[in-house]
């Protein structure tokens, strides 16, 4: 096609080259038969200036089809018919001349496109939004975050939100809270996460920096990467009149010096810098017996005191009882060859399996007048239990 195109314009400059050459003889023949025949120079001068005139016109003819050829090319190739160029403001600047006018508008509604364009506009759902009662809004963000946190007070377990909000909604018919209310178990989880635990913390920082406290910390077991070491806080709190005890972080510790005491006092002079709770305010500190926390040259209790020499640290008061009641049971096992603890033990594997055998110790509490209880576990790592197993 396009070679078809190129055949029939070189046919057509040809064609008027021809005519404009033949013109152009038949002048110059015209001119030389006027000088012979002694026509008046008048003549000769206008027969001239026709033949300039026609070679002019065949010139501008040549430009004008060659600008019409390359008008015509770069139209088919390149610009709006390739990538549907839309109007742009900086056309006016570099042609301030152009002024677009009733007819641009005709041509343009009037086109394919703006008729398929129209078309899918008119399909278009409208959103029609309803204002915003503020008071109510207010209201139902003020019932999720109540909810949120009575599920954290109790330890119930988020997953519960699932089912809150329609078993509200079925319960409370009248209520308009009710119908709104829609805080499912992410939601509770972000209004935790993000509102209720920055609150509470901001309020236990601002209760440290300007009142006396003190410390408790402890490790996690070694089973993962991260070593957990829970930093909390106890001190009196003046609106309710109670000593309270709040988790100020969880101050994670990874590496292989996790367990060490540089890396967890570190880390608990971290948590310190970063709220701006300065140590002279810390009274006391309660830690385990272990070496790491109460060693005599290198411990946590060695980097508080740096801090604070006032600080007064305590192990824990459990440990010190258990360890002296453990010795105590030990050397009574060995002089009566008689183990409190495996006697425990052994009594509650044996009624544990067997309703039978529970029945029958129920009717012999009955026999004597005293009430059945149920066995406990005595708990092997801990030598306080055994009192409670053996009531």
């Amino acid at each position: 096609m396009i070679k078809d195109q190129g055949s029939q314009d070189q046919s057509i400059k040809a064609s008027k080259q021809l005519q404009s050459t033949e013109s152009s003889s038949l002048l110059t023949s015209l001119v030389v038969y006027t000088v012979a025949a002694g026509a008046p120079f008048d003549i000769v001068t206008t027969i001239l200036n026709m033949k300039r005139t026609v070679s002019t016109r065949s010139d501008l003819d040549d430009s004008e089809e060659a600008s019409r050829s390359s008008t015509s090319a770069s139209k088919r190739w390149s610009g709006a018919a390739i990538y549907k160029t839309k109007f742009q403001e900086s056309w006016i600047k570099k042609w301030p001349f152009v002024q677009p006018g009733e007819a641009d508008i005709v041509r343009h509604s009037s086109s394919e496109q703006h008729k398929s364009n129209a078309k899918s506009l008119r399909a278009n759902t409208k959103l029609n939004f309803q204002p915003v009662n503020q008071e109510l809004t207010e209201q139902i963000t003020r019932a999720e975050v109540k909810v949120t946190n009575l599920l954290v007070q109790h330890n119930v377990p988020l997953a519960v939100t699932d089912h809150l909000s329609p078993l509200f909604r079925e319960i409370f018919t009248d209520s308009k809270i009710a119908k709104g209310y829609a805080s499912a178990r992410t939601k509770t989880t972000c209004i935790l996460n993000g509102s209720l635990a920055p609150h509470f913390k901001a309020t236990l920082v601002d209760t440290m920096r300007c009142s006396p406290f003190s410390v408790a910390i402890d490790g996690s077991n070694d089973n993962g990467l991260e070593k957990m070491n829970p930093l909390t806080v106890r001190f009196f709190d003046e609106g309710s009149g109670l000593v309270v005890t709040n988790l100020l972080d969880m101050c994670l510790t990874t590496g292989v010096d996790a367990g060490k005491a540089e890396s967890i006092f570190t880390k608990m002079n971290e948590v310190f810098t970063n709220n701006g709770v300065s140590w002279d305010h810390c009274i006391g500190a309660g830690v385990d017996n272990t070496s790491v926390n109460l060693g005599v040259r290198n411990s946590i209790r060695t980097r508080v005191l740096q801090k604070n020499p006032n600080t007064y640290f305590m192990g824990c008061p459990c440990h010190i009882v258990h360890n002296t009641a453990l010795k105590a049971s030990s050397k009574f096992a060995e002089l009566t060859k008689f183990d409190v603890e495996d006697l425990l033990v052994d009594n509650y594997f044996y009624f544990d399996k067997s309703t039978e055998r529970k029945n029958g110790l129920a009717e012999f509490c009955t026999f004597c007048d005293s009430q059945y209880k149920g066995l406990i576990k005595h708990v092997n790592t801990r030598w306080l239990s055994l009192s409670t197993a053996v009531e």
